[in-house]
């Protein structure tokens, strides 16, 4: 077993994370192995972005190149309805409320 750092290179992009960032590997005839998570979260849609993944012992050192890809975009699909006319209760609520602001005039 050796002790381990994992790390970003200061030049990779904020989105992405890696766990865990330190702790023990076990060996390397060891079938468990070790993994590591990377996760990248986009905040936007854009260019893709890219980063550099370091892990270090005492004795090796490995790097990987990462590239994050955003999901696939599919537009929401339904028909577009807009009413431009107001509803009823809307209209009569308004016409309460202009009443209420001239005391001197009459509603008809």
């Amino acid at each position: 077993a050796a002790d381990f750092k994992a790390y970003l290179t200061v030049d990779s992009a904020y989105q992405f994370s890696v766990f865990p960032e330190s702790g023990s590997l076990p060996p390397c005839d060891d079938p468990e192995g070790m993994q590591f998570f990377v996760s990248f979260t986009p905040t936007e849609y854009g260019k893709s972005v890219t980063g550099k993944l370091v892990i270090v012992t005492e004795e090796m050192q490995w790097s990987f190149q990462l590239r994050g890809t955003h999901p696939e975009y599919s537009a929401p699909e339904g028909n577009a309805k807009v009413s431009s006319r107001q509803d009823k209760e809307v209209l009569r609520a308004l016409a309460e409320a202009q009443a209420k602001r001239r005391p001197g005039q009459r509603r008809k």
